[in-house]
Order: structure tokens, then C-alpha cells, then sequence
């Protein structure tokens, strides 16, 4: 698993990408912790929920959904049009839990749904933005994932705004535009040295810019 990525990459990870999906819920409800709880308290649940939520679905997904579905795709299609089949990829692995009652995500009505799909677009978005600006670093895609998933529960659980998907919905997006407007929709994808940790996509001969347009050229 790669380790070395520019530190602006951390930064986004660990600082704006929670920042983006948590800070609408401040602004919509206010932090309003459990009365007497202190600041010790809060650092460790802060810090705990945040390695739970590791060990849950980025850790587990990431590494099939980045490190082998998305080179493949971007092999294929647009960058951005790859990000988009698998934010829907994602949206609809999750839709049998929204028949649960024990999944922590709002659906309490088609409003929630609509705002499901706008943040997994997003978030999908941002997260091939990282892997592919990172070169390649799994690390960085499960620690962006996971960074959303635990600001939206702690956020929405310190403000008692948890009730509801859309303040990560459009912070998220808010981000996903910036990372678009930013690389002119390439999310930072080089066809010439392709983010391809698993080896998916071949070398120098039948790589992907053998056969993409131009409009396709490296940026981050």
C-alpha cells in the first residue's frame, strides 16, 4: 500500500473532506454535545469513532472499488464519467440497507433517498479525485472515505442533526465541483502513467492512452 503522496493530499483527506461533509451540520443544528461532557471526552470519542469507522466498509471496500474497479474503468471511459458508474456502483451495493433497521444512514422519506445518491455521487467524485492525484494510494482513498462516513455520524450526532443526509450531501458536492472545476473534469487522471496499484490496466502498448483523446492529457 503506497505511503508517499504530497501532503496536500493529506491535508484533504484528514482536514477539508471531513471539514466539507461535517461543517452543514454545525450550521444547520449548532454543537450541542451531551451536557457536562468534556473536552478529554470528546477528543476520545472523536478519535475512537474515528478508527471504528475504519475497520467498517473503507477499509473493506476500498481496495475493489479504487485500487481494481476504477483503473479499469478510466481505462474505458472519461475520468469523470468513471467516478459517476461507480458512485452509482456504490449507491445501489447499499440500497438493500435502507430495508434495515439497524443502518445508520437517514431514509426517512424519497427526500433522503435523492440526497443518498447526490452524496454517493460525490463522494465518488472527490474519492477518484484523491486516488488519482495521489498516484495510486489506497491509504489516501480509504482514509478520504472513511473521513466522510465519520464526520457525517459524529458531526450529525454532536449536533443531533443526524436525522438527515443533506448537509453531507452538499458539502460533499461543494468539494466534488471544486475537484472538477480544478482539473477540467480528469480528476487528475494521467493516461500516460494511469493510478493502477493492482495492475489492472497494461504498460506501454495496450495502456489507456493508446486509445484516449487528447481532452484526456494529465492534470492535478
Amino acid at each position: 500500500m503506497q505511503f508517499r503522496a504530497r501532503g496536500r493530499w493529506y491535508a484533504l483527506v484528514l482536514v477539508a473532506i471531513p471539514l466539507a461533509a461535517g461543517i452543514g451540520y454545525a450550521l444547520v443544528s449548532g454543537v450541542d454535545p451531551e451536557a457536562g461532557s468534556s473536552v478529554g471526552f470528546l477528543f476520545v470519542f472523536l478519535l475512537s469513532s474515528y478508527l471504528m469507522f475504519l475497520l467498517g466498509g473503507p477499509l473493506q471496500e476500498e481496495p475493489g472499488r479504487r485500487g481494481v474497479a476504477l483503473p479499469l474503468l478510466q481505462h474505458r471511459h472519461h475520468p469523470l464519467t468513471a467516478a459517476i458508474i461507480l458512485g452509482l456502483i456504490h449507491c445501489f451495493w447499499h440500497a438493500p440497507l435502507f430495508a434495515t433497521a439497524e443502518w445508520d444512514t437517514a431514509r426517512a422519506g424519497f427526500g433522503d433517498d435523492i440526497a443518498y445518491l447526490m452524496f454517493s455521487l460525490a463522494l465518488s467524485v472527490v474519492i477518484s479525485w484523491v486516488f488519482n492525484g495521489s498516484r495510486g494510494s489506497l491509504l489516501l482513498a480509504i482514509l478520504a472515505h472513511n473521513g466522510l462516513n465519520w464526520a457525517i455520524l459524529s458531526a450529525g450526532g454532536l449536533t443531533a442533526a443526524a436525522a438527515t443526509t443533506w448537509p453531507a450531501a452538499l458539502g460533499t458536492s461543494v468539494l466534488a465541483l471544486i475537484a472538477i472545476a480544478l482539473t477540467r473534469g480528469r480528476l487528475a487522471y494521467d493516461p500516460a502513467d494511469p493510478a493502477d496499484p493492482a495492475g489492472m490496466v497494461g504498460p506501454a502498448g495496450g495502456r489507456a492512452d493508446a486509445q484516449l483523446p487528447s481532452d484526456r492529457a494529465a492534470s492535478s
